[in-house]
């Protein structure tokens, strides 16, 4: 909200200021003297608060240097919230997932949202209470500000985002698994909604990402490109020989007159 992103940055300018020794002292600071009773968690939303703590690091490191590139293997969602009607017993949805690199959309399971208008929701899997588990295979690899997006299906003119996950990848901290673990309360959205178990789950399998061989129908689509281009090349050389020799002509004739 609004709300969030003015005490964000005015607890960032404080400690930045060195008003405060940490973010978290600076924004607990702020919402006692605005006379709140709202913890800080109420004011921020996760990715927020992350962030705020991403500055701190920031600037007790003074800077971040290269941003390191991950593998992002997979997505992993241990629980079913409850987004769909269709299932008969118990919580269910049509899941779809969206990777962000910066402003630009990586990656999808369903494609780029303005070419999928023809998807129906039934060409999106659903997933039923009794599944447990979602998996999402993502192989792309990702650097500096990642947005995990995760939206249901509801219909072709009506997407909801059930989830939202902001991370940096020089920050994001891996155990030796390389996996990382996200509770209910460090997820966007669902960190307050009742449409989650208490103990949903969400994992990010990173690892090594293989390189994709470059496909058959690309490679001849180059090759295509490549031979149009020599062709123009070779008709601009011709009309360039062409253009000279008609103005030896010209020379000629005008020193014979």
């Amino acid at each position: 909200s609004g709300k969030g992103r003015t005490f964000m940055t005015l607890a960032a300018y404080l400690f930045f200021n060195k008003d405060f020794r940490t973010t978290a002292s600076a924004l607990q600071s702020l919402l006692d003297g605005n006379g709140s009773e709202s913890s800080p968690s109420s004011i921020l939303v996760p990715s927020q608060h992350r962030y705020l703590e991403y500055f701190e690091q920031y600037v007790n490191n003074g800077g971040l240097g290269t941003p390191r590139t991950l593998g992002l293997v997979s997505v992993h969602c241990l629980g079913i919230p409850a987004f769909s009607s269709e299932s008969s017993v118990g919580k269910s949805c049509r899941p779809y997932l969206q990777i962000f690199q910066g402003s630009k959309l990586l990656y999808t399971t369903v494609g780029p949202e303005e070419r999928a208008t023809h998807l129906r929701p039934s060409d999106v899997r659903l997933y039923e209470e009794k599944d447990e588990k979602m998996i999402f295979d993502v192989g792309q690899r990702v650097s500096g500000d990642v947005v995990l997006r995760m939206r249901h299906f509801q219909s072709v003119k009506k997407r909801i985002t059930m989830l939202r996950y902001v991370f940096h990848t020089s920050l994001v901290e891996l155990d030796s698994s390389s996996v990382l673990y996200l509770e209910k309360p460090d997820l966007d959205i669902a960190h307050n909604s009742k449409r989650f178990d208490n103990n949903f789950r969400l994992e990010l399998h990173f690892g090594e990402i293989k390189e994709k061989r470059k496909e058959k129908s690309d490679a001849t689509s180059d090759d295509v490109l490549g031979e149009r281009k020599k062709v123009i090349n070779m008709m601009e050389k011709r009309k360039s020989e062409e253009d000279i020799k008609d103005l030896e002509s010209r020379l000629h004739k005008a020193l014979e007159d």
